[in-house]
Order: structure tokens, then C-alpha cells, then sequence
């Protein structure tokens, strides 16, 4: 799939299929993990995106970052681009023409990684998945569409024109975390369920990769065995391991 990814990221960086091909420093294509589950869709790039060529490099960016750190969700945990590549003169609204002419990349990047949820910054990008003209319609609801979950937000560079909504984007942003967080696996609980597997086997003869040896402690990351050959020595195997492999027994 990265193949297909470099593939279309090589297209889009060679497009010239609307008029912004001939005021756009370069296209500014995306940042970040295309497989995560969590994307982010802004509107355009602005000035110090179309000079460094990554989206929300400048103060909207910087206030995006804060506003995933605030929610605990890392910068390797999405995936951001914009719903047009090339900046508009003037950081204007795109036209139809030029939303249309990025829709190619745009849906071909969506239907190679299939993202699972959404989140929309600012208007443009509202309508442009979800349809209708008001971005106060959209915002802060759960909308399933296409196979995935999308939510509508203000985008940062509006907070940053008008401070006194930022309260009500941060209640958005809790339940997209909330989302979010539905989506993301429980290591936490797996790992403690797979050392709550092992603890019968205390101090008794298990199989591991090593091959047979008497369990002697329990951690959640790596529980230390004996292992029967000479010579005798503690070696510690992931928890995870030897849980499943006591399981795949179990079930022989």
C-alpha cells in the first residue's frame, strides 16, 4: 500500500489541473502517518505551507498541535492534508474548479487507506464531504458516511481570529478523542489480561520459544522462565508470547 501511497503522492505533486498551478509554490501535500485511523482535512494551504510544503506548518498548525496534545493524541497517530493541495491566491476560499480538480488525489487517498474516522476543519471541508453551507449545521455531530465516522470542527486559523470559540471546539474535540480512542486497541487491558493468563502457570513447566522451563515470575511486558537445558538460566520472554502459546494448548 506505501507503494500505491508514493504513487499518488508523485501525481499529485505533478498536477496542473486547475488554475492554481500557476500561482502555488509548490503542492503541499500531507503530514503524517497515512495509516492511522484518525485523518484531518483542513481547507488550503496558506503561506508557510506552500513554502515549506507541509499542511498547518504556521500559527494554525501550531495551535493544531496543541490542541492534540491537549487530547493526548500523538502526532504519529494521524494523518493531515487539506481538501485542496495548492495554495489560493490570498489564502482565499477555493473555487468549485479547484475542489473538484483536488478531488482526485484527495478520494484516491482515501480509498487506498479507508481511515475509519474524519474530523473536518472548517467549513469548507464540511461541505465538501457532508454538503450544506453552514459549518454551525455540522459541527460537534457524529456523522457515518462512506464506511467511516466524520466530525466537523472549526478550523484552528478561525480560533485564532475569534478566541471566545475555542470553548466550544474543545467540547468537540473531547468527543472526537472519545472517538478516537474507541478505535485505538487497549494495550493496557490486553497486557493485564495476558498476565492474569499466566499466573495459573505460576512456578509450574511451560512451552515457550524457547522450549520447555518453569515459569518464575509474572510481568505484564516479560515474565522470566527457567528454561530446562543446560545450562539452567533465567530467560525472559514477552508476556504476550507465552500467553498465547498457553492458549493455542489449551485449545490443541
Amino acid at each position: 500500500m506505501m507503494a500505491k501511497h508514493e504513487e499518488l503522492r508523485a501525481t499529485a505533486l505533478a498536477c496542473a489541473a486547475c488554475p492554481l498551478v500557476d500561482t502555488r509554490t509548490q503542492v503541499v501535500f500531507a503530514r503524517g502517518s497515512p495509516e492511522a485511523k484518525l485523518w484531518l482535512i483542513g481547507e488550503a494551504p496558506g503561506a508557510y505551507e506552500d513554502k515549506q510544503g507541509q499542511p498547518f506548518v504556521g500559527r494554525a498548525g501550531e495551535l493544531l498541535d496543541k490542541i492534540l496534545a491537549a487530547t493526548g493524541i500523538g502526532q504519529d497517530e494521524v494523518f493531515i492534508t487539506n481538501t485542496v493541495l495548492c495554495r489560493p491566491p490570498g489564502n482565499r476560499v477555493p473555487t468549485n474548479e479547484e475542489i473538484t480538480a483536488c478531488s482526485v488525489h484527495r478520494n484516491a487517498l482515501l480509498d487506498l487507506w479507508k481511515p475509519p474516522l474524519v474530523v473536518l476543519l472548517g467549513a469548507t471541508a464540511a461541505r465538501v464531504f457532508l454538503g450544506g453551507n453552514r459549518l454551525g449545521d455540522l459541527r460537534g455531530q457524529r456523522v457515518e458516511r462512506d464506511g467511516r465516522v466524520y466530525y466537523a470542527t472549526f478550523h484552528p486559523a478561525y480560533l485564532l481570529r475569534d478566541p471566545s470559540k475555542k470553548a466550544l471546539a474543545w467540547k468537540e474535540w473531547q468527543a472526537i478523542r472519545d472517538a478516537f480512542r474507541q478505535l485505538a486497541p487497549d494495550t493496557e487491558g490486553e497486557a493485564a489480561r495476558n498476565a492474569a493468563s499466566l499466573m495459573p502457570y505460576l512456578d509450574q513447566v511451560i512451552d515457550t520459544p524457547q522450549g520447555t522451563g518453569r515459569l518464575v515470575q509474572v510481568f505484564r511486558d516479560a515474565s522470566a522462565v527457567v528454561l530446562d537445558r543446560e545450562p539452567r538460566k533465567v530467560t525472559r520472554f514477552p508476556t504476550a508470547v507465552l500467553s498465547q502459546m498457553l492458549a493455542h494448548r489449551r485449545a490443541v
